[in-house]
Parts: structure tokens; sequence; C-alpha cells
């Protein structure tokens, strides 16, 4: 009977150590994938942000100076092509972030991009009502499967995407040039997101390329008063060279290979030196200025609340129809709690962002990037609708 136990045991061990071996290549493979993902877009995106390495997904880019309630998705415009609905990038380094690869939300960093190397149109999920139309960057999770599709490692895309991350516009503003001049106040995402529905599917594999389709153009040609003709979306061979002209949208898209060394993970990014500045400010000015931020935070967050209670006060005095006082009243206090969600994140990425600065300015000469930006965010007025 003993030499059955240990014979068994020793199967056991054996199993488990190649099993172990397996998972562990594996883990390279993917490791060294990742790295050669990285390389094609490290270059081209070290003068716009920092790479930073993430305990899950491994190195991401975190964008400079974008506004601290950024999110992807909002500077630029959607335009109709022979590819589907095509996200068009106010951004420098928009052709790659926001047409290969992935986004999700750190507490710590705020968004994140993670590196692919399959163009889309856009990689987002949408949702649609009546009067709305919102969509949302697709997480890590959700994978693209050559000649199959898009799919999720889990069951439900809806387990990796927050409420917070989706952003609606009025059906009739979702063709403006400008888009974010056109959507929604923040807080009131967490309602239009219960009166609307999920579209499943939208990213496809047609005739040998990805494609963005949506079920609702005839929605928003009927709103719109007038037809939406596709443009024809034409490559250039540098992003200086995108833009529309005529029946023409111009992007830059290079198509990547990757070629892993399968059992040898590549060498990751390499660290990048800071720009030397002329003269480092005193570190109380540093903190002066932190102080500054924090302040005209708090005034951009005050200024948010106000308009959202107004708007509340002016659905109370004339409610919309089919809903009655008290589910209105229950709606308030959801955007309410929203917003105030909405805030809390933002300080923390503000507190966050001013103590990394702080360590990292005993660097000789070397201040660190400006991650997020808060100036002239006083005068700004979210959008809400009427």
């Amino acid at each position: 009977m003993k030499k059955i136990f240990f014979i068994l045991t020793g199967i056991t061990m054996l199993f488990n150590f190649n099993t172990s071996l397996v998972a562990k290549a594996q883990a390279q493979i993917a490791g060294a994938e990742q790295s050669e993902r990285v390389r094609y877009f490290y270059d081209a995106l070290v003068p716009y942000g920092e790479w930073i390495w993430n305990a899950q997904y491994g190195w991401v880019w975190s964008p400079y100076n974008v506004p601290i309630d950024w999110q992807p998705y909002t500077d630029g415009h959607w335009e109709y092509t022979d590819y589907g609905w095509t996200w068009t990038s106010d951004m420098p380094w928009g052709w790659a972030c926001f047409h290969y690869g992935r986004w999700f939300y750190d507490d710590n960093y705020g968004w994140l991009w993670y590196p692919d190397t399959v163009w889309a149109p856009s990689w987002v999920a949408w949702r649609v009502s009546n009067d709305w139309i919102g969509w949302a960057p697709l997480p890590p999770e959700a994978i693209w499967r050559e000649h199959m599709g898009l799919e999720f490692s889990d069951d439900d895309e809806d387990d990796f995407i927050p409420w917070h991350a989706f952003s609606f516009c009025h059906v009739n503003e979702f063709v403006e040039r400008n888009i974010k001049h056109h959507l929604a106040n923040r807080a009131l995402t967490i309602t239009i997101m219960k009166e609307s529905s999920h579209v499943s599917h939208s990213v496809k594999f047609r005739n040998e390329r990805v494609v963005n389709e949506l079920p609702f153009e005839k929605q928003i040609v009927k709103v719109v008063g007038h037809p939406i003709t596709p443009r024809k979306l034409v490559s250039v061979n540098t992003p200086e060279q995108h833009g529309i002209f005529g029946n023409e949208v111009r992007m830059f898209r290079p198509e990547f290979k990757v070629k892993s060394q399968e059992g040898k993970v590549s060498n990751t990014p390499r660290a990048v030196p800071l720009p030397l500045s002329e003269k480092q400010p005193e570190i109380r000015n540093l903190i002066n200025q932190h102080q500054i931020e924090m302040q005209n935070l708090e005034k951009m967050h005050s200024e948010r609340q106000k308009v959202l209670k107004e708007e509340h006060a002016r659905e109370l005095q004339n409610p919309p129809p089919g809903i009655s006082r008290e589910q209105l009243i229950e709606k308030h206090q959801t955007e309410l709690k929203a917003n105030q969600e909405q805030i809390q994140r933002e300080q923390q990425l503000l507190q966050n962002w001013h103590n990394r600065e702080e360590r990292t300015y005993t660097v000789p000469n070397a201040p660190p990037h400006r991650a997020f930006t808060i100036k002239d965010e006083e005068d700004k007025k979210d959008k809400i609708s009427e």
C-alpha cells in the first residue's frame, strides 16, 4: 500500500511540475508578445505620455496633459466611412491609441492604454436609446479573434466596463465635429444607462477587414434630417497626413505582424530620461502649485454640482412625461451620488499625481511631465440635457 501511495504521490508531483512548466512557458510567450506589441508604439508615444508597468496587464501607456476628467474617444468626432463608424481623433497620438489596443481605468493613473496590433475604426462598446447614443472604450479583456470577431475573456462585457466609462450625446448631435461639447453631464450617465440598450457585436470581420457596424444608421439619418454618405477610408504614410479631404478620410494605419520568440521574453521598454529644464523651481513653489490646482479642482466640482442641481430643479418644475415625482426624486439622488463618486475619483487622481511628482522631484534638473491639466477648468460648464 505504501508503494502505491508513493507512486501516486510521485505521479501527482510530476504532473504538477509539468503543469507549472507549461504555465511558465505560456507566460513567457505572452510576455514576449506583449513586449513586441509595445515596441511598435514605444518611440511614437514617448513624447506624449509615460510607459508604466501594470501588474495585471504589463506595459501600458498614460497620456500627458489631458483634463483630469478626460476619457478616451471624446476629443474628435465620429465619421461614417466604408469601414463603418470611424473615430477621427484630434490628438497627435490618436492614430495609435484609438485604433489599436484597448483602454482601462486605473484608480492611481486614470485612463491607461493597453497596446495591441490589430487596426479597427474604433474599439468601443455601444449603447443606444430613442434619444441617446453612448460609447465606451473596450478593455483588454475584449479579445479580437482573427476571422471570428470580438469576444470577452469572461461572460459579460458589462462586468469590465464601469458606468463612468461611457460618453453619451443626443442622437441628433452624434455627427457633430467637436463631440466633446455635446456630451451629457457625466452624472447623468448612470441614469441614461438604464434607459439604453447594449449593442452587441458591432466590431466585426467583413471582407477581410475589421469594420464597425451599428444597427441605428437609419435612426441617425431620420433625426439629422439628411442622408449620411460613407466616406472612403484611405491609408497614408505618416500621422501628419491624416484628415478629411473631400470624400476621403485619410488615416495612418500601419500593419503589424507580431513574431514572438517562444520561451524567451523580449526586452522590456527602456527607461526614458525626463526632459531637462533650464531652471528647476523650488520645492515650495511646487507645493504652492499643487495647492492652487486642488483649489481649481474644487471650483470645477462646485460649478458642476451647481449646474446639476439647477437641472434637477427645472425637472421638478416640469417633470418628464411618464415619470412620477417619487421616481424623479430617486433619479436625482442617483445622479447626485454618481456625481459625488466622480468628484472623489478626480480628487484621488490629482492627489496621486501630486504625490508622485513630489517623490520624483529630487531628480536633478528633471521635474516630471504634468499628467493632468486643471487650468481653465473653472470656466468649464458641463452640458446638461434640457
